[in-house]
């Protein structure tokens, strides 16, 4: 199973309040927080955001997680797929 597929069903838990599906979902990040990061522009184009876009949320504090690296603003895939995946809204039909 892929690790955005392991994503999904955690943070799926999470918006039902499973029980330790919060742990679940932190532990997963954490585990996930190696490896390459982002810049903004490139964050920015991983979430098909203006960089614009991306600060204002930052400064409403409502967009992705950011790390700094000395000066710079960085960004951890995972946390990008965090934000991604929990704006997913179900779309509901009426039943006619």
């Amino acid at each position: 199973m892929s690790d955005k597929v392991v994503l999904k069903r955690l943070l799926d838990d999470a918006r039902r309040s499973l029980s330790g599906a919060d742990e679940a979902l932190e532990r997963f990040v954490e585990d996930h927080r190696v490896g390459e990061v982002l810049d903004s522009t490139r964050a920015a184009e991983y979430c098909g955001l203006a960089k614009g876009t991306l600060y204002n949320l930052a400064s409403r504090r409502e967009g992705p997680v950011q790390h700094k690296h000395g000066r710079k603003t960085v960004y951890y895939p995972v946390d990008l797929d965090v934000y991604l995946f929990s704006r997913v809204q179900p779309i509901l039909v009426d039943a006619a």
